[in-house]
This record gives structure tokens, sequence and C-alpha cells, in this order.
């Protein structure tokens, strides 16, 4: 078994994986988007960008500060949006963090299986 091992963050405590177990994960290609439009978008990004910017702001507000907001009956509507927002792209940069490990885990995968091949390449010569 190779020597070189990497450690898995799945895993509590974290356990080391070969190359070799590394070099045999397999996956498959996700299906593009119909209309041919690449996640995530920039409207998308940009939204969340939005609201990130007002998550920080209210990060920054004493919790006086924001229990006045609740205060104003004419601004449920705008605090309701402002939740809906929050959830929103909290579900989005869950989704997006999931895809970006899981791209890296590929690269990870696929450098192992190539690091295999050419190992097996030089015995064979």
């Amino acid at each position: 078994m190779n020597d070189r091992k990497i450690w898995s963050t799945r895993s509590d405590p974290p356990v080391p994986v070969s190359n070799r177990e590394l070099a045999s994960a397999s996956f498959e290609p996700w299906m593009p988007e119909e209309n041919g439009e690449i996640l995530p978008s920039a409207r998308m990004i940009g939204d969340i960008t939005v609201t990130c910017r007002l998550a920080h702001a209210i990060m920054l507000k004493s919790r006086d500060e924001l229990t006045a907001l609740h205060m104003d009956a004419s601004g449920y509507e705008a605090v309701d949006d402002l939740i809906t927002s929050l959830v929103n792209t909290g579900e989005r940069l869950k989704e997006m963090a999931s895809m970006v490990e899981g791209a890296y885990c590929r690269v990870i995968a696929s450098m192992a299986a190539a690091y295999e091949q050419l190992k097996a390449d030089h015995h064979a010569a």
C-alpha cells in the first residue's frame, strides 16, 4: 500500500486515506442545466452578496437596535422579507459549499488516479 496519505475530515477523529483508496473513488459528471446556464449565476451571486452585507450589518447591531426594528408596525413586511432572504441565502451558501467541497474531492481523487496510473505505467516499462 502506498505510504502517501491524506487525512479525511469526514470522520471524527479524522482517519488517513491512502492514494489507492482515493484513486478508486468513482463519480459521475453532473448534467448541465437545460438552458445552458452556469450555476451559480451572476444574479444569484449578486443577491447572495447583498444579503451577506445585510447579515454583516445586522451582526454589528445591538440587541436593542434590532428590537427597535420590530417595534415599528410599518416594518413588519420588510422584516419578513429580510428573514426570508437570510434563510434562503443560508441554504444557497450551504449548497455552494457542498458543490465546492465535491469539486475539491473530485480533483483530489482524479489526481490520485493519475498518480496510480503513472506508477503502474512506470513499473510496466
